[in-house]
């Protein structure tokens, strides 16, 4: 399964329009025949989820920053699209200008934080102390999960109580909502995150992993979340 799927509206490079077909058709096929949820598939995980005695919640939050608002609703809709229910969202608005359509405003489980000026690491990491999950994935606008996301966090951290991060392969939705561009992950590499946050989306870290370091740092505006992923990770 591709956990995440994140809006994508640029080119990297110069590339052949033949090459580009190619890979997209080659990737359609393996979507087809990896990343396709069949009933039977689906029944299965909700079965282990009902199995599982006691289910940690999921505190997803949401950074809306850049001024990119526009699929704040696609983001929202994908988490509660989740076959594992039991989780809360927190949308972390940068901007001031991010807003929840009706339809979404009403979800108990979803809280939107006023104005952060310019993420002021105080009014952030107060916000995040709302969160009540285990775990605590992040997400920005624009991303969409797939339905079986927080689950496949959920269980890996079950089946490894150690583990205390864990992410995931992702790729591209385009202009016409079709995914290209996957993105294939490597094993854990230190040596590789020290260069560029190859990790990306989805990332998710035990909660009390990231109080334990100091949630987010002051003046790291524009790699708020790969600061916090180096700190996370210093000592694996």
């Amino acid at each position: 399964m591709i956990p995440m799927k994140r809006r994508w509206f640029g080119r990297r490079g110069p590339r052949r329009r033949s090459d580009a077909a190619a890979d997209r058709v080659g990737y359609q096929e393996w979507i087809g025949k990896y990343d396709r949820l069949s009933e039977t598939d689906r029944e299965e995980v909700l079965g282990d989820i009902d199995a599982i005695g006691s289910p940690p919640k999921v505190t997803v939050l949401l950074l809306v920053r850049d001024g990119n608002t526009d699929h704040i609703a696609d983001t929202v809709e994908s988490v509660r699209r989740q076959l594992y229910r039991r989780w809360q969202l927190l949308v972390l608005d940068v901007t001031g200008a991010a807003t929840l359509p009706p339809t979404l405003g009403d979800d108990p489980r979803i809280e939107l934080s006023g104005e952060v000026d310019g993420i002021k690491t105080r009014s952030a990491n107060t916000f995040l102390e709302a969160g009540q999950g285990s775990y605590l994935v992040f997400v920005e606008c624009g991303d969409q999960l797939a339905e079986t996301a927080l689950y496949c966090v959920v269980r890996v951290g079950l089946d490894n109580p150690g583990v205390e991060v864990i992410y995931s392969y992702e790729d591209r939705i385009d202009r016409d909502d079709r995914r290209e561009k996957p993105h294939f992950k490597p094993a854990w590499s230190p040596d590789l995150l020290l260069g560029y946050n190859y990790i990306g989306g989805l990332l998710a870290c035990k909660f009390a992993l990231v109080r334990r370091v100091g949630g987010f740092r002051s003046g790291s505006r524009h790699c708020l979340l790969y600061d916090l992923l180096l700190r996370c990770t210093e000592d694996l």
